[in-house]
């Protein structure tokens, strides 16, 4: 009980380093932000800051493993119970939402310009982001298939189609800056969206298990 307050008080500190970093890597770039603005950013002295993190690279590391996480949250929230036609709908609304967030196209243009200086880093982001998602999404393909309500042979293959149908043209014109949360047509998103889960079923679906 004694050690509870000290890690916890640990547990706060470090989340405000990953949130200041967050805001000032998205903000500002990668190159232009230094450990000493970030320590500023989140109270925390210079020292502080080394404890929990060996350098720039460590903690933009954990951004991106944090925003990440943030992501599959909203995965998992999603209730796999109802029909795979409410479910894939359900996973295609989370993808497109969280494509649009500007953190998550101030973070995709941040890897993009770091990958090249970060041997490995576009990798890492793939292993903990998108492959946990196509991964999670298969399972749930794998598991409704023995269930009789779908008739998939290679779930994961599966997952991929599904999701780069949903995301692809959403993800490039939110990148170019022609979609935003606040400019794009909720009707013609949603249309698109069961359009693309009505394709799936078309192809992967048994028709008394889908509805």
């Amino acid at each position: 009980m004694p050690d509870s307050l000290p890690k916890s008080r640990t547990s706060r500190k470090r989340a405000m380093i990953v949130e200041a970093a967050s805001e000032a890597f998205f903000a500002h770039g990668y190159e232009s932000v230094s450990m000493e603005s970030i320590a500023a950013m989140a109270g925390v002295s210079k020292q502080t800051l080394y404890n929990h993190f060996t350098g720039k690279e460590s903690l933009f590391c954990e951004v991106v493993r944090a925003e990440c996480e943030n992501f599959l949250d909203s995965l998992t929230a999603i209730d796999i119970f109802r029909s795979p036609r409410e479910v894939l709908a359900s996973v295609g609304r989370a993808m497109l939402e969280s494509i649009v967030l500007p953190k998550s196209v101030a973070l995709f243009r941040v890897l993009v310009a770091q990958t090249a200086r970060q041997a490995g880093l576009a990798q890492e982001f793939y292993e903990i982001g998108p492959r946990k998602a196509v991964q999670w999404l298969a399972d749930y393909m794998k598991a409704e298939t023995a269930a009789g309500r779908l008739a998939i042979t290679d779930s994961e293959l599966a997952a991929e189609e599904f999701l780069g149908m949903v995301t692809m043209e959403s993800h490039f014109r939110t990148l170019f800056g022609s979609v935003s949360r606040n400019n794009r047509d909720p009707r013609e998103i949603e249309k698109r969206l069961i359009s693309s889960v009505d394709t799936f079923l078309k192809a992967y679906g048994r028709p008394e298990g889908f509805r």
